[in-house]
């Protein structure tokens, strides 16, 4: 984290200290939001039923700059307020245009797994007042690396499409606590049609090793006895170390500037890991009345977990005589209950309405109800917000 902190000042330095003939251009964006839940035993998306600011308000400031004809350098920092206001580096990447076609882009860049990856902060852009909790749930969304873009038309259709290749090393959010993450070798594409009113997305990405340095005690434990029963590779399907992962992800959306109906679908997967298989999808449809937009969503997490006790064999492959040991018919049901914690079945609805009340500023408010088939559990969260680009 100290890196990345670091990383934005040094890059933002960096940025106004180009010769004064390398016109800098600034740009930035702004939510200012706040919430609560209905209830006093309810929490959901970072709220309770105190009124909150912190998760849906940032500040960020985009700089970019025109090295030369065909070599811009863009950096972008932002400050949360749930890390109170800590300048943090969103991205910055040289880009360099090829020709009329091709663009290809290095440094710390935005991963492009969803529809709105490019503005998922940038509130202003989308009609709720965050993108649904369902399917923007990639633990991470930058990385290390270098894309190349290419836009080109095909018959009536305007197709983009991007290759990325590179790495995520950071801090990330695993199972309630923050681990280490380790995502190399990152290699995948997506491409994006415009066909009149209509816009179609697909992407694939791939990992071929997945690395989360979990320290949660009771895991590493169990994986130290299923070692002394002689079973160490349900150990090993259980700890995400050097595991394969995949991402899919298709969206549609169609709008005609008076309605609107689209939704994406994702599904995420670490191979060999108790990392359950991530499926999530949403629909959203709205009508505009003039400066007022009403809307409503439908979204769900429906994960199928991973089957690491399906390792287990009938009967103990040894019979180890360690004092305090739980029965190896114990086993198959506490490795089962591990990979069951991580699965999320989850139902979403949102109503929700803008106001585009003023140039470059919207005001929002969001009624979310969540019902959980895991926990058995269900709250409403009400959410306003002012987002405005300058």
């Amino acid at each position: 984290m100290f890196q990345r902190k670091l990383f934005a000042v040094s890059a933002l330095t960096a940025l106004l200290a180009f010769p004064a003939s390398a016109e800098v251009q600034w740009s930035g964006f702004a939510n200012i939001g706040a919430g609560f839940t209905s209830g006093s035993d309810e929490e959901l998306l970072g709220y309770n039923d105190d009124l909150g600011f912190k998760p849906d308000t940032l500040f960020a400031l985009q700089g970019t700059s025109q090295i030369s004809d065909r070599l811009t350098a863009t950096v972008q920092v932002m400050g949360r307020a749930e890390n109170d206001f800590d300048l943090e580096l969103e991205w910055g990447y040289l880009q360099y245009r090829l020709n009329d076609s091709w663009t290809l882009n290095a440094g710390q860049l935005r991963l492009p797994t969803y529809s709105y990856s490019d503005s998922i902060d940038v509130g202003y852009t989308y009609h709720w007042v965050r993108p649904p909790a369902s399917v923007y749930r990639v633990p991470f969304d930058t990385y290390m690396g270098a894309s190349l873009t290419n836009s080109t038309f095909v018959g009536s259709a305007s197709v983009n499409t991007q290759f990325v290749a590179g790495r995520f090393n950071g801090d990330i959010n695993f199972g309630g606590s923050e681990v280490e993450a380790d995502v190399k070798n990152i290699l995948g594409a997506n491409v994006t049609a415009y066909i009149g009113n209509f816009t179609v997305r697909g992407g694939y990405m791939m990992s071929d090793s997945v690395t989360l340095a979990t320290q949660d005690p009771q895991l590493l434990g169990l994986v130290q006895v299923l070692g002394a029963y002689g079973v160490p590779e349900v150990g090993d399907a259980l700890l995400p170390t050097d595991d394969e992962g995949t991402f899919l992800g298709f969206g549609l959306m169609y709008d005609n500037f008076d309605w609107f109906i689209g939704g994406e679908f994702t599904q995420l997967e670490v191979k060999d890991s108790l990392v359950s298989e991530q499926q999530s999808q949403y629909i959203t449809a709205g009508k505009r009345f003039g400066k007022v937009t009403l809307h409503v969503t439908f979204e769900q997490t429906q994960d199928d977990r991973a089957t690491p006790d399906a390792l287990l064999p009938a009967a103990s492959p040894v019979a180890p005589q360690i004092p305090g040991l739980p029965s190896y018919a114990a086993l198959a049901p506490t490795v089962a209950a591990v990979a069951a914690s991580q699965v999320s079945e989850i139902d979403y609805t949102t109503v929700g309405m803008r106001y585009d009340f003023d140039t470059g500023v919207a005001f929002k408010l969001d009624v979310t109800t969540a019902e959980d088939n895991v926990l058995n559990t269900d709250a409403t969260l009400v959410t306003f917000a002012i987002q405005t680009v300058f």
